[in-house]
């Protein structure tokens, strides 16, 4: 779990799914399902 301040963590969550969408991580699959969970 990611903690912090609502709008550090919005900001943040948006990030992760766009390097996703984008292409910007290496995964193994095209399914991608966070290891992690942002606390809001």
């Amino acid at each position: 779990e990611i903690g912090g301040s609502r709008q550090l963590m919005d900001l943040l969550d948006n990030l992760l799914t766009d390097f996703v969408k984008h292409g910007r991580m290496k995964l193994a699959s095209e399914a991608y399902a966070p290891c992690y969970r942002v606390a809001k």
